[in-house]
């Protein structure tokens, strides 16, 4: 599938593959971000035979990235869509969907016919954090009645909330692999600065650093900005004169954005949490959080970001 040329990310990785290949009945995998979580699920389904992989992912940005990285490797992927009963190898649903009638029926009945490999929840400490606005997160454990195999993947699971990951999805016999959610090329500073003066120049220093550390020849550093409120992030748009997205953003400001950033030199990107999962670039080498965040997990998330296919990674608080 990958040549002869392909090397694991990890042995961590190497190894969770080879429990799900060996049909291990239920399994947690932390790796970091960018530590190659998709491939646990990939490769089972695209061998020879297999049945339908399912992937409960917490965001449509998630769903949509995923449905577009699949492409290149030749798999069949959708969406679910109770009008559609076509076969695909990976099937991705939110947990909204997840907890339809009509997809309740459709694993249903591919469990019935053996056609349901296994369900995998991606970043399924949302599953815990949550809960408390999305109910039906606390519902995923229903599926656990289907018989397949059974897969959670996370970046960020600290014992504070793999036990009750592992209690709400009924997994208290499950094996559990992990590895450090800390890559190795990215760097930490905590700076202060007047709120007004400084971010233009707390960002230019670690950009600095980044090009001098990571022997970049091009002077702009690709910048992902991350703000806990939309009030920030509109302040921030202004000063910086860069495009800023969230949430409630329409899906046309979302995609322009994220389109230009992605395919083009473009230096700052401003967000919310909205970007903490989901959406992967190759190439930013510059993680800023203009506040504290909320928690230790988003912190983990948001700073996983950066740091994938370049030397130096600075992330800025």
């Amino acid at each position: 599938m990958y040549g002869s040329s392909f090397q694991y990310k990890s042995e961590t990785q190497k190894e969770a593959l080879i429990q799900i290949l060996n049909g291990v009945p239920q399994l947690i995998v932390s790796l970091p971000t960018g530590g190659g979580k998709s491939l646990l699920f990939i490769v089972p389904a695209k061998l020879k035979g297999s049945g339908t992989t399912v992937v409960i992912v917490p965001l449509l940005a998630l769903k949509n990235d995923l449905l577009e990285r699949l492409k290149k490797f030749e798999i069949t992927a959708r969406g679910f869509d109770s009008e559609r009963t076509d076969h695909a190898q990976i099937l991705i649903a939110t947990p909204e969907q997840a907890r339809t009638k009509a997809f309740l029926e459709h694993l249903t009945k591919l469990s019935s016919n053996n056609e349901l490999d296994r369900i995998v929840i991606d970043e399924c400490h949302a599953v815990v954090q949550e809960a408390s606005f999305r109910p039906s997160f606390t519902k995923l454990y229903e599926l656990r009645r289907l018989k397949c195999q059974f897969i959670c993947l996370s970046a960020t699971l600290p014992e504070d909330v793999l036990l009750p990951v592992m209690n709400d999805l009924l997994l208290e016999n499950s094996m559990v692999i992990v590895n450090t959610s800390i890559p190795i090329n990215v760097f930490y500073n905590v700076e202060y600065s007047s709120p007004k003066l400084g971010i233009y120049e707390a960002l230019m220093g670690a950009n600095r650093r980044v090009i001098l550390k990571g022997n970049l020849q091009k002077l702009k550093v690709k910048t992902l900005i991350f703000v806990n409120s939309v009030a920030d992030g509109n302040y921030l748009a202004q000063i910086l004169e860069s495009p800023f997205i969230h949430s409630n953003s329409s899906n046309e400001e979302k995609n322009s954005s994220l389109n230009h950033f992605g395919d083009t030199n473009s230096e700052w990107l401003i967000t919310t949490s909205f970007l903490e999962m989901g959406v992967d670039f190759s190439d930013i080498a510059c993680v800023f959080h203009y506040d504290m965040p909320k928690t230790f997990s988003s912190w983990i998330q948001q700073m996983g970001r950066g740091g994938r296919n370049v030397e130096h990674c600075e992330c800025l608080l």
